[in-house]
């Protein structure tokens, strides 16, 4: 049997176990000391049962943060762990994690090895993917974030050496880096872009920032309050899926499970964000709005709270690929009347409906000069800026003349072997 044990904020509260059977066999269980304020997760509180599994899957909090596509690949070859089970990869990854919890074969030497790294070097980053080749063998065998796009957590000195000062906190990782992707030039770009339309619309999201050459997303961590680490889930893992079933749910399943955990004090603000961003999705193009890019931040039972957006991206810019998860039933690009009747179902009157999607309207529309801008400081993002601006205009325009009809914009893409890896059931 091999065992993790499952720290929070240096505090060991339970174990993972994995039984090598065929298939193997997972439990968790918690300490016998283990109070309300030491669950792993909102889906299994400490006092309501000590032992759960045995189960032949991760449980969904613990698959959470696994790697998946090409990180995946790449770190089982660096961790020589080739055709490792998913316990294997998240004991290589598991020392820093989003969020509180950590996984460790050492509960008495649980820190993670961490380079730290300057907070005025990420400010001031000429050439991005040059950096992030730099640090990324050191950082990412310790990093446990999930998504297919090459990412790690860095380490500023400043929170590193707050860290080794008081005793009881976690090493704290402060920033993800994200770098573009060969085969999708610009990514990085357009979540940043995207990422502004939304801040413009007064919607919670990560800050962003990207290197001088426009090769390397730098985005503040989110899962922090005034200095305190928060602890943050996913809905895939609220919702008890697995990361491959992210795809596997409706919007409306979202909203009620929105309203199932948020508190009550911010769960009407919840529900109507989540409302302002599928809107803002609906016009930037944004297909891959999957379980796993919805999350909740929360200290107690009694604090929990819809955590910023992230991930945001053109994805249509790339590829016209339609939305992978329905809404009103619809698995395509919805038109003003399937929003409207999506307000509704969020509790919104009418009147407050017509007024969110006209801010988000006026808020897409106030980006549109820095895609322009993009598109000419960055040259190789130009004709990703050209897509995005005729997709972005059209999307405008049937959303506010009520186009029952939804078409497509005649746009030409570059030919590929195959579809972008972040989108459908398989990435």
């Amino acid at each position: 049997m091999r065992t993790l044990y499952i720290l929070k904020q240096d505090r060991v509260v339970g174990e993972l176990r994995a039984e090598d059977t065929q298939p193997s066999q997972y439990t968790f269980v918690y300490s016998a000391k283990a109070s309300e304020a030491d669950f792993v997760s909102l889906t299994m509180p400490p006092l309501l049962q000590s032992v759960w599994g045995p189960r032949t899957k991760l449980h969904p909090i613990f698959d959470m943060n696994l790697p998946e596509g090409e990180r995946r690949l790449y770190l089982e070859r660096a961790a020589r762990v080739a055709g490792a089970d998913d316990f294997t990869l998240l004991q290589a990854v598991g020392a820093r994690q989003i969020g509180l919890l950590r996984f460790v074969t050492d509960p008495a030497n649980p820190r993670a090895k961490v380079t730290p790294l300057n907070p005025q070097r990420l400010q001031n980053i000429e050439r991005g993917l040059e950096f992030f080749e730099s640090v990324f063998k050191d950082l990412a065998l310790g990093s446990g974030i999930s998504g297919v796009q090459p990412k790690i957590l860095a380490a500023t000195e400043q929170l590193l050496n707050g860290a080794t000062t008081t005793p009881g906190t976690l090493i704290t990782d402060s920033h993800i880096l994200k770098r573009d992707r060969d085969a999708y030039n610009g990514m990085v770009i357009s979540e940043y872009l995207c990422t502004q339309a939304l801040k413009r619309a007064n919607l919670p999201v990560v800050h962003a920032s990207l290197s001088e050459d426009g090769k390397l997303l730098i985005l503040e961590r989110f899962d922090r309050r005034d200095g305190v680490a928060l602890h943050f889930e996913e809905f895939c893992s609220l919702m008890g899926k697995s990361s491959l079933d992210k795809y596997d749910t409706t919007y409306e399943r979202l909203v009620q499970s929105v309203q199932a955990f948020v508190e009550p004090e911010t769960r009407q603000r919840a529900v109507t964000n989540l409302f302002r961003a599928l809107v803002a999705y609906r016009l930037i193009g944004n297909a891959d709005a999957h379980l796993k890019n919805f999350g909740v931040l929360c200290t107690s039972f009694d604090d929990i709270r819809l955590a910023p957006f992230y991930d945001a991206v053109c994805t249509r810019a790339f590829e016209d690929v339609p939305p992978t998860i329905t809404l009103q039933g619809k698995a395509s690009w919805w038109p003003h009347e399937v929003l409207v009747r999506f307000g509704r179902y969020c509790g919104l009157s009418t009147g407050d409906v017509d007024a969110h999607i006209n801010t988000v309207c006026d808020a897409v529309e106030a980006t549109l000069p820095q895609v322009d801008a993009a598109g000419g400081g960055y040259p190789d993002f130009a004709p990703v800026a050209e897509r995005m601006r005729v997709l972005w205009v059209h999307a405008l325009e049937e959303i506010r003349t009520k186009r029952r009809k939804p078409q497509r914009p005649a746009l030409k893409y570059p030919r590929r072997r195959r579809r972008l890896r972040t989108l459908g059931p398989g990435s």
